[in-house]
């Protein structure tokens, strides 16, 4: 697994001040790059703005579809508001002392499926690939893929997690035998099988019961002016108008935010918790 500098982690705990109302996104193995997202997020961010009747100064800060380099963001530029994939909250959530909001709902849902896929034909189930390496873009937080993308199926247990930084860069490895399985999202995956050159090359292993989309939090105590209640209903209500319907279909078709579902969350929370405890010799 791809290992983050300890000094990242541990200044967590000593965070700056709040900038006023800063928002970032954090999304490990997202979509694009922080350099090619800079239109889409002044573009949004200049909705909310108006929306708002905030200053031009507020809401400053940007995208990250990288680990190290989302922490070490949010380490040097404390933000207000955040949002943040759940694998990313689950690592992180008492370091940056985050606050869930609201679901976003990419492609009309807030939840999201992970399958874990395997070259050629044979047997399914992760038992299959026990005691060989499983490949993905989707693979930042052991806790995260080991309780809630696999499960915490014991026959996890043999497999080694080897972060990729694309699908298709996995895809490649897996049919080049560099690893036995590639972790995907379920949409990915049905676009794969419809790609001539992978038609009839893999097979579904495994898939994950519905795991949460990116999630809308608030970084520490919500501000005493009520700016976060009002952030949230300015990204509650994008779909009431023109420009907010064309935002929010930029963003993988996002049917709108809506409030995170407490039941769904709790129960990521636990499964974590149980594979964090299990990988440490214990159990929680």
């Amino acid at each position: 697994m791809r290992r983050v500098p300890a000094a990242l982690v541990l200044a967590a705990l000593a965070l700056p001040a709040h900038a006023d109302r800063d928002f970032v996104i954090v999304v490990p193995g997202g979509e694009g790059s922080r350099r090619n997202s800079k239109r889409f997020f002044e573009e949004w961010t200049g909705y909310l703005r108006e929306k708002l009747a905030w200053p031009a100064e507020s809401l400053a800060g940007g995208y990250d579809n990288d680990l190290v380099e989302g922490l070490a963001r949010l380490r040097s530029t404390r933000p207000t508001f955040g949002v943040v994939g759940i694998d990313f909250y689950l690592a992180y959530r008492g370091a940056f002392d985050m606050r869930p909001r609201l679901s976003s709902r990419p492609y009309g849902s807030a939840t999201q499926r992970y399958v874990v896929i395997a070259p050629g034909d044979g047997p399914t189930g992760l038992l299959a690939l026990h005691g060989g390496k499983v490949g993905g873009k989707y693979l930042s937080a052991p806790g995260f893929v080991s309780g809630l993308i696999f499960g915490g199926d014991p026959a996890s247990t043999g497999i080694e997690l080897v972060p990729f930084p694309g699908s298709m860069d996995a895809l490649a490895g897996a049919l080049a035998g560099a690893i036995s399985g590639v972790v995907v999202k379920e949409r990915e995956w049905n676009g794969i099988r419809e790609v001539p050159r992978f038609v009839g090359k893999f097979r579904a292993v495994h898939t994950s019961e519905p795991v949460l989309a990116p999630i809308v939090v608030v970084f520490g105590e919500p501000p005493a002016d009520g700016s976060a209640e009002a952030f949230a209903r300015a990204l509650s209500a994008m779909g009431d108008d023109e420009h907010g319907k064309a935002l929010l279909g930029t963003m993988q078709e996002n049917a709108g935010f809506v409030p995170v579902d407490e039941e769904t969350l709790a129960r990521a929370v636990e499964r974590y918790e149980r594979a964090m405890g299990a990988a440490n010799g214990g159990s929680k």
